[in-house]
């Protein structure tokens, strides 16, 4: 876990990589490697479409958002939620 350290710095990912059981020297020659460079470019493009501002966030449906480390029974909690509201609009488009 990050333990809410900053993980946009690259000495705290590696760091949290090798507590993750990676070696660092490998896990900071595949961050730079030029596919990686545009998965995370990519991903932080998407993030900014989305108004993330914090780990985890799942995006569902492109646009629905659960932010933060939610327990499974409460993560499931909000998913009912949701399935609840996208049932009632697709609801309201067929009438």
């Amino acid at each position: 876990m990050s333990k809410n350290r900053n993980i946009g710095d690259l000495d705290i990912l590696a760091d949290i990589a090798v507590e993750m059981g990676l070696d660092r020297q490998r896990f900071l020659r595949d961050y730079a490697s030029k596919d990686r460079v545009q998965e995370i470019k990519m991903g932080r493009k998407l993030a900014h479409q989305f108004g993330i501002q914090s780990t985890p966030t799942l995006v569902i449906n492109e646009q629905w958002l659960i932010s933060g480390a939610l327990s499974l029974s409460e993560l499931r909690k909000q998913l009912k939620k949701l399935e609840i509201v996208e049932t009632t609009l697709q609801d309201s488009l067929t009438k």
